[in-house]
């Protein structure tokens, strides 16, 4: 007979992991995969590198089982994992960015100069003065979405507004921004995602 660990504590599930046990992962991965598949969401806003990175999370707790840390908290480290696999792939295409990139030419080869800090420093503060530029109810609907990261329907209550008027108005932001950054070679909502995550 197969055991069930859906009602067993974490320190449970990290015991049968380092054990081997195929059951406890796969009830790791019912319990977590919406939840970070959510999250993820809210800060990058592709959903097919979400799904990868989410893939790639499970991946590393089952290649890792052995290390874990049996009384430890099982939901910190699988958001720890993502936070990481997702920064880490944000700044990947921030470099890769060709705005960012500075070239220089030695014998025929291409170099990176760039401080990854540095950069994400200077984009956010374009983004800040972009979106104080913004009319104040579109303004404040922006920000409640991408820096709280309420839904549409609560900042519809919080604001006294319809949830359409909300989504109007967070699609105007994201129009501007998109057009104030129209020479970046990296997606907006990429830039979004990669300074909300140094902020985590």
């Amino acid at each position: 007979m197969i055991k069930s660990f859906s009602k067993h504590s974490d320190t449970e599930l990290l015991k049968q992991l380092h054990a081997d046990n195929i059951k406890a992962f796969e009830t790791v991965y019912g319990m977590f995969y919406v939840q970070l598949c959510r999250v993820a969401y809210k800060k990058l806003g592709d959903e097919a590198l979400v799904e990868e990175l989410v893939q790639d999370v499970f991946l590393n707790l089952w290649v890792k089982r052995k290390s874990l840390d049996t009384e430890g908290n099982l939901q910190a480290y699988l958001y720890a994992t993502l936070r990481n696999k997702a920064l880490s792939e944000l700044r990947n295409r921030l470099l890769r960015s060709q705005h960012y990139i500075k070239v220089r030419e030695e014998g025929g080869m291409f170099s990176v100069n760039i401080e990854d800090e540095y950069v994400a420093r200077e984009t956010e503060l374009k983004i800040k003065k972009i979106i104080d530029s913004l009319p104040p109810q579109c303004r404040e609907a922006f920000i409640l979405s991408r820096e709280e990261q309420l839904s549409y329907k609560a900042i519809a209550e919080r604001m006294n507004i319809s949830v359409n008027t909300v989504e109007k108005h967070v699609g105007k932001a994201l129009k501007k921004l998109r057009t104030e950054f129209k020479d970046y070679n990296t997606p907006i909502i990429i830039l979004l995602g990669l300074l909300a995550l140094y902020r985590l």
